[in-house]
């Protein structure tokens, strides 16, 4: 049996909230911004163009460059 105060360190020391990032699909070539902890996962005939292009310059010089200029659905 584990002892729980030991899972409690180990869950405590991995879990991570992420307020703002991306998310990558290698198999379609999709990124999906992550907005206030929340994943966009939406698809994209109903994903807000500004609001990723703006997302995608904001973050231009921590995002691959492959990425900015290639993936789906908005690129630079």
């Amino acid at each position: 049996m584990i002892d729980d105060a030991l899972a409690y360190e180990c869950n405590s020391c991995t879990a991570t909230d992420v307020t703002e990032g991306i998310l990558l699909c290698h198999a379609c070539r999709r990124w999906y911004r992550i907005t206030d902890s929340l994943p966009i996962l939406l698809p994209d005939h109903l994903r807000d163009k500004d609001s990723d292009v703006n997302f995608l310059l904001k973050h231009r010089l921590e995002i691959d460059k492959d990425i900015l200029e290639a993936w789906f659905p908005f690129h630079l």
